[in-house]
């Protein structure tokens, strides 16, 4: 068991960064249960250096329930042509944290496609920091309508070949890692 000092909160335990679009990432958090809770720190990866950059303070501690996730959105982020890294820290009301190197970072999935034969080949990265159990694979054939689900595959997966799709159609694609470390 590590000890951080008297009052440092433990680990931050994150849910998911996920992409929301080519510029915005979402991440959730548990809730840290403890009445000494100030804020919490939103560190990001630079992808040259590997060290870890405070991008965000969020105040917005309540409600304060084990049950529900906190969520913030980094809308400076680069999702089409690289994975982004991110790890949450909880400060208490000494301005102590447990340090950077005790959290568990969350890296996104980078999804690319290439054209087969005429036929979109998907790759991707596995998701970094938790273990889904599958990846559910979404398309949509014109932006703004509903995403179609066209199938869910194992985790060991990185790849999937949609031979549904022409070379003249114009769709999207999306990639959801489920279930985290066996939360839904």
């Amino acid at each position: 068991m590590n000890v951080y000092g008297a009052d440092t909160l433990g680990p931050v335990v994150m849910r998911s960064a996920s992409v929301v679009d080519a510029h915005a990432v979402e991440l959730k958090w548990a809730d840290i249960v403890h009445p000494e809770l100030d804020h919490y720190r939103i560190y990001k990866q630079d992808n040259q250096t590997g060290a870890f950059n405070l991008i965000h303070t969020s105040f917005n501690i309540l409600p304060v329930n084990p049950d529900v996730y906190q969520t913030w959105v980094d809308q400076n982020a680069t999702t089409g042509s690289q994975t982004n890294t991110y790890l949450v820290q909880a400060v208490n009301i000494c301005n102590l944290a447990a340090p950077l190197n005790a959290h568990v970072p969350h890296t996104t999935v980078n999804l690319e496609v290439d054209m087969v034969s005429s036929t979109p080949n998907l790759h991707w990265n596995s998701y970094g920091g938790a273990m889904p159990s599958g990846y559910l694979i979404q398309r949509r054939d014109e932006t703004n309508m509903p995403w179609t689900t066209l199938v869910t595959v194992p985790a060991s997966f990185n790849s999937y070949q949609d031979s549904s799709v022409y070379c003249a159609d114009s769709v999207e694609y999306r990639i959801t890692a489920l279930d985290l470390n066996g939360l839904p």
